[in-house]
């Protein structure tokens, strides 16, 4: 899907050339795998460079673009900060640096879809923790043991949280470290939820188990030659009053399209490390692909590549299977739906009920 602010930003030539109009992009070359341009150059000076360097080049050049995302970590500020964040009891929201404003996160908003099929698991993990730790079970107080066996579902929904956490840790580290052949999972900062996990001294979340994470995520990276274009980056909405922190956005240049006759497009992607996918993905997914700007590390908006694509990225143990993901006006007004439902849950439902009448 390219949409309408994409196709403003994009300026568009014969499937692809993609030469993105603004100044923080470098140019490209995808055949000699090199960037040829300087960083503070503008497009129209990137597409001069291009075509000169096609002379030097054994293959013509196809002007496409990267970011400044593949700079090492100690040399490229971060695009977007996570401290415009704030989580509190009822969800996470942002702040915008420079108006003020808060905008409710994009992930907050998608939680309060009802989603019936948590109860029946929920007493799932409650029989299964009574059968497995009976034992344990018998030595606890009768109010320990109530606490224990009701907190199963809770125990192991934050386990997942904390390992789905690092990896998306690491895949961010690896992608701003300039994805180095010799990169080691164990040079990435600890997520807080999993050192609080680890802590607890319950099944903790070792090395070994997430290695083959991130050797799943590469295969994928090799198989579809991504070219990283943002990475965990914020993401702003103003006319619809929302943001959240996207995954990926990358240019998959080998990839074909339905009812396209080269391939080529850019995406946007959202990892998973989870079980399974699940149709909420495309709430998430449409409501990132509409954004109006990112701030860049000097709070500045700035624009963000066009979208014609949408993926669900299933992380596994050594595999990542890329799923499509519908994002379509049907999925976006379908988030808009659910956000006025948090709304009234949140605000609206505060002002309902007045005093009693006398």
């Amino acid at each position: 899907m390219l949409t309408e602010h994409g196709k403003v930003y994009a300026a568009r030539y014969p499937r692809g050339q993609k030469l993105l109009q603004g100044t923080d992009w470098h140019g490209w070359c995808r055949y000699c795998k090199r960037v040829v341009t300087k960083f503070d150059f503008t497009a129209q000076e990137c597409a001069e460079i291009l075509a000169a360097h096609a002379g030097k080049c054994h293959t013509p050049v196809v002007p496409s673009v990267l970011p400044t995302v593949h700079k090492p970590k100690s040399e490229e500020a971060r695009m977007t900060s996570p401290v415009h964040a704030t989580t509190q009891e009822s969800g996470r929201f942002y702040t915008h640096p420079g108006s003020g404003e808060k905008y409710w996160s994009v992930s907050t908003i998608s939680k309060a879809l009802a989603k019936p099929f948590l109860i029946p698991w929920a007493a799932k993990m409650a029989g299964e923790c009574a059968v497995e730790e009976w034992d344990y079970l018998a030595t606890l107080k009768p109010n320990d043991r109530l606490h224990r066996i009701k907190s199963a579902s809770a125990r192991s929904n934050n386990r997942a949280s904390a390992k789905g956490n690092q990896v998306h840790a690491f895949i961010e580290d690896w992608i701003r470290r300039g994805q180095p052949e010799d990169y080691d999972i164990g040079q990435c900062e600890r997520d807080a939820d999993l050192l609080k996990w680890n802590e607890a001294g319950e099944k903790p979340i070792t090395k070994n188990e997430l290695v083959p994470y991130f050797e799943g995520f590469k295969l994928w990276v090799a198989k579809f030659d991504a070219k990283f274009i943002h990475s965990e980056t914020t993401v702003w909405n103003k006319k619809e009053k929302y943001a959240g922190t996207l995954d990926l956005i990358a240019e998959l240049p080998h990839f074909q399209l339905p009812g396209e006759k080269e391939p080529g497009c850019f995406a946007i992607l959202d990892a998973k490390s989870g079980k399974g996918i699940y149709p909420e993905v495309g709430l998430q997914l449409s409501a990132y692909a509409r954004a109006e700007f990112y701030l860049d590390e000097h709070g500045n908006e700035k624009p963000l590549p066009p979208v014609e694509a949408a993926f669900a990225l299933h992380v596994q143990p050594g595999v990542s299977h890329m799923i499509p993901v519908k994002i379509e006006d049907d999925v976006y007004n379908s988030f808009l739906y659910i956000r006025e439902a948090f709304r009234f849950s949140e605000v609206i439902s505060k002002t309902v009920l007045g005093p009693e009448v006398k």
